[in-house]
């Protein structure tokens, strides 16, 4: 009983789920110790959880390095429903080029999980942002799928208190804010166990990215 309930909770990798190899290359972080949690960096056509203490724990200063890299390449960059407006000159300031990015106003929850579906089957956005809080597993499994299809990168960024519901997301980090920059800790990883992370150095200027 207790392992079918880590099962369902997903805290436990069963090799028959992940493939032999992701079928796109590998994305660095921009921090070469959590590039190093992860084997390698992003994995493209996965759900990447970011839970957060509280809002501002450098989840965009996270992002950022990544965000930088994919902004010089074809495809959009989506924003579904952020707290707040990207700060259009601290993106510029990181090497983020802003012509191809899109932030998304929904009206509701179904609104908002219908369009990162979309978006993220699409195929289109390389990298596709959703900013969500209670939500039923279930809708996280079809994000899930959608970002298998379309083979960009998902992240969902939410409160840690949604930390021990049940997920589908193949990567789930907890940030925790620290005066030095951001505690990274893995609570699930694709293929490996969970474990206690980095803590990341950041910049001033990365911080007011919204």
């Amino acid at each position: 009983m207790v392992l079918a309930e880590l099962i369902q909770q997903g805290q436990v990798w069963r090799a028959h789920d992940a493939p032999a190899r992701p079928a796109k290359a590998l994305l660095a972080t921009g921090f070469p110790e959590l590039d190093s949690c992860l084997s390698g960096g992003w994995m493209p056509g996965q759900l990447i959880e970011l839970l957060m203490d509280q809002p501002s724990s450098g989840e965009l200063s996270l992002l950022l390095p990544l965000l930088a890299q994919v902004s010089q390449q074809p495809g959009l960059i989506i924003w579904v429903d952020p707290p707040m407006h990207p700060y259009p000159l601290a993106l510029a300031q990181a090497g983020v080029r802003l012509r191809d990015h899109r932030v998304i106003r929904t009206q509701s929850l179904d609104e908002r999980l219908w369009v990162l579906e979309q978006a993220l089957k699409s195929g289109c956005a390389p990298i596709v942002m959703g900013w969500l809080e209670k939500v039923p597993t279930k809708a996280l499994r079809r994000l899930q799928l959608a970002v298998q299809q379309g083979q960009g990168l998902a992240f969902i960024l939410r409160s840690a208190e949604w930390a021990s519901q049940s997920s589908p997301a193949s990567f789930r980090l907890h940030l925790k804010a620290q005066a030095q920059g951001v505690k990274v800790d893995l609570l699930k990883r694709r293929q490996a166990w969970p474990t206690e992370g980095p803590l990341l150095a950041l910049t001033g200027t990365d911080r007011r990215a919204l």
